[in-house]
């Protein structure tokens, strides 16, 4: 057997989503001889209590059975991917079954495993290659996707997202999702006045609050130079969309903090509202595009702006086409 290294193991904190006692209690005490502490292993059957893990705890990957009742391996994966959640998975089953294996793989799993196959040695092994092959995928991930800066997602990643919102259809009634626009005012005066580097350290300020309010189901990105964007997976009406627009506005009301002294900060927000798709909708023709809604928003940013620079006060505007 292939012996991991020691203190690796120990320090790895393991998913296991699994309703059967007698699987439970076999895959742990399996994980138990790769090295991998008692106390790090979580186990449950339910998806609220294993989202609550994946999102509250630091857990380096998920094992997941792919049928449990009332639901399967599948939902857990899908729930995982809406709610942003970073964490490998590998998908576990009784059975070969080729269906599964590729909807497993179809969902980012990073391997198929099966239950009567398993044994000590393939399982650490899977796992290492796993995170291994997680690691350097989300070195990729980051630098492709990633604004140093700010510390946020990048416009790619924001539009990519956006893409996929819209054509995934919503598993609640909410059938409509969200793109709002934020413009600093202000930040080519403090370039201009204080340096570079002072307007730099209000757009990482800008970075961190943004992060720092962010709910689950949004996702916050910098769109370039003074820009960002809030994409909402999901809203009831537009109403719900201005509380978020007015969430991200309360976020600038204290002034900024840099080593240069403070800065006030005003906004300009845009939003606009879409549809998102249904099972019977053809994607084509049914539906805006990711550059439609964010230019409505961006238009309705315009908007804002053009009254920011007469009131000198954070301001929201709604796409009129929404």
């Amino acid at each position: 057997m292939s012996q991991p290294h020691t203190s690796v193991a120990e320090s790895l904190r393991i998913l296991l989503f699994e309703d059967n006692a007698m699987d439970a209690s076999l895959i742990t005490r399996f994980l138990q001889a790769s090295g991998i502490k008692r106390d790090n292993i979580v186990t449950t059957d339910a998806i609220p209590n294993a989202m609550d893990v994946l999102t509250s705890k630091d857990v380096d990957i998920c094992l997941t059975d792919y049928y449990l009742t009332p639901n399967t391996g599948f939902d857990l994966m899908d729930e995982a991917r809406r709610r942003e959640v970073d964490v490998p998975f590998i998908m576990l089953t009784a059975m070969e079954d080729p269906a599964v294996d590729e909807g497993a793989l179809s969902r980012g799993a990073y391997d198929f495993m099966i239950k009567g196959e398993l044994t000590v040695e393939n399982l650490e092994r899977t796992i290492r290659y796993t995170l291994a092959r997680h690691r350097r995928e989300s070195a990729l991930s980051k630098a492709a996707f990633h604004d140093p800066l700010s510390n946020l997602s990048n416009r790619k990643a924001l539009m990519d997202h956006l893409d996929q919102v819209i054509m995934t259809p919503p598993k609640t009634g909410q059938a409509m999702g969200a793109m709002i626009y934020v413009n600093l005012n202000g930040i080519k005066f403090i370039n201009e006045a204080y340096g570079m580097k002072v307007g730099d350290a209000v757009l990482r300020e800008t970075g961190r609050r943004l992060k720092a309010i962010k709910w689950p189901g949004e996702m916050m990105a910098r769109l370039g130079s003074d820009e960002f964007g809030c994409v909402v997976n999901q809203v009831d009406d537009i109403g719900q969309a201005i509380v978020v627009a007015r969430r991200i506005a309360t976020a600038f009301a204290q002034p900024v903090r840099t080593f240069d002294g403070e800065h006030d900060i005003s906004v300009a927000i845009g939003l606009s509202v879409f549809s998102r798709s249904s099972a019977t909708d053809d994607p084509v023709t049914n539906h805006d595009t990711e550059l439609d809604v964010l230019q409505r928003a961006a238009n309705a940013m315009g908007d804002a702006k053009r009254t920011c620079r007469m009131t000198r006060t954070t301001e929201i505007a709604i796409s009129k086409t929404h």
